[in-house]
């Protein structure tokens, strides 16, 4: 009853209940003067919010119930959907060893008769969703719904529901990874920014946690919550353009996940130092771009290793790094001059077969984002980059996302967090001598 309470709550908080129109895409990104619910009082509770609302969207579009067609990646199980309850309501877990040797199995994933994950998250396909564009500036392909205002390379992801929900629910798992938003040891910090903020959700919950701070959010679309906390803004505006930001002005600037979207990584570190205040932070987040496996369960002909290939290939192409490290990472920021680097590297399986219970929900988080990510990352680049046909770069996708189902292939990617502090003027000077 308190799972379906949770469900009923989320589904009403994202308007699945009752149903009502699609979220619109509108430049003004205002508080609204009627908000349908009041925002959440807390963070803890704007989290659940957020969680619930996500998962709930990802399974169940709103248009689901009024259409005669099968919503794709929707059909949803009992069985699936407390799985996806117990990993948003499970208590946060306590961090492990961060450069640990090698990810426990869990043997009893086994003891089921089937060899998949199919009996624990059953009732997905991975069809693409057709979605009606109403503003010019974004481009239909391949049934996702791209940005073009800033050019159709600018952002290799897809904008619409579909992704959103992705984006969401992978704030989550890094929320869990990391144990908190951020790493960077900020002290009562007054402005913040985000730097390609997505939808949003970072900014907004850095905003619950610091209501003396101004936070802003910046990203190539406005595609952010309509409603936000009045110390939280949203821009649209190109990263890799000059900076309009008052120089030494934000205490913490906060990059994440841009790794196949900048070309020139050492001109954006440079503007963000030159807007960040002396003594304040960096905090950089990258997903790598390779896959490992501790005990050789990964083959040469598995599906998910094509797929990482087919893209290290592509953004290379594209003139962008093919695979960024925490070693490239440090690098850029020493270049900027930031100093106190410090670096963390988290694994991030792709299912759940760790041991290790907080890994297995961060797994089984992965799967789920991987019904829609792994096309969502994949199509653009495949198809404008390498020039593949959409049946062949859908069938790489498909066909890595299902990999994901193979209980004998325990595959991970590095996470990495780098932050960094912007030396004081007595330092600077100090230095200059």
């Amino acid at each position: 009853m308190l799972l379906l309470t949770w469900y009923i709550t989320g589904a009403m908080d994202i308007g699945l209940w009752p149903p009502h129109n699609h979220r619109s895409n509108k430049l003004q990104l205002s508080f609204p003067p009627h908000p349908p619910r009041p925002p959440p009082s807390s963070p803890a509770q704007f989290k659940r919010f957020c969680s619930i609302g996500a998962l709930v969207r990802l399974l169940i579009p709103r248009d689901a119930a009024h259409s005669s067609t099968p919503a794709p990646h929707c059909s949803p199980t009992p069985t699936s959907l407390l799985l996806l309850l117990k990993a948003v309501v499970n208590e946060m877990l306590p961090n492990t060893e961060l450069y640990s040797p090698a990810i426990e199995v869990d043997p009893a994933m086994y003891d089921e008769e089937d060899l998949g994950y199919e009996s624990a998250l059953s009732g997905y396909d991975s069809d693409t969703m057709c979605i009606a564009s109403t503003m010019n500036e974004y481009l239909l392909e391949n049934g996702r719904l791209y940005h073009t205002y800033y050019g159709p390379d600018k952002n290799i992801l897809p904008l619409d529901e579909i992704e959103q929900d992705r984006m969401d629910l992978c704030h989550d798992i890094f929320n869990l990874m990391l144990e908190g938003l951020h790493l960077a040891p900020v002290e009562s910090p007054t402005r913040i920014l985000d730097v390609g903020t997505g939808t949003g959700v970072w900014a907004i919950q850095v905003a619950e946690e610091y209501p003396q701070a101004e936070v802003i959010g910046m990203d190539l679309s406005p595609i952010q919550r309509e409603w936000v906390p009045p110390n939280c803004r949203f821009e649209v505006d190109d990263a890799e353009r000059d900076f309009t930001y008052q120089r030494n002005s934000f205490d913490l600037v906060h990059v994440r996940n841009l790794g196949q979207c900048i070309d020139d990584w050492e001109r954006l570190m440079s503007e963000i130092y030159q807007c960040t205040k002396p003594g304040g932070y960096i905090e950089w987040c990258e997903l790598g771009g390779t896959c490992h496996s501790d005990d050789n369960t990964l083959a040469d002909n598995n599906p998910t290793k094509l797929w990482f290939d087919c893209m290290v290939r592509a953004v290379a192409m594209l003139g962008r790094p093919a695979s960024i490290t925490h070693i490239l990472m440090h690098d850029f920021l020493e270049r900027a001059g930031f100093v106190d680097i410090e670096v963390a590297q988290y694994k991030h399986p792709l299912a759940p077969w760790p041991k290790d219970k907080r890994l297995k929900q961060i797994g089984a988080m992965n799967l789920i984002a991987g019904v829609t990510g792994y096309h969502a990352y994949g199509m653009a680049l495949f198809t404008r980059v390498l020039g593949f046909h959409s049946d062949m770069a859908d069938k790489i996708c498909r066909d890595c996302q299902v990999a994901q189902f193979d209980k004998s292939a325990h595959i991970y990617t590095f996470y990495y967090v780098v932050y960094a502090r912007k030396p004081t003027r007595d330092e600077a000077a100090a230095n200059a001598h």
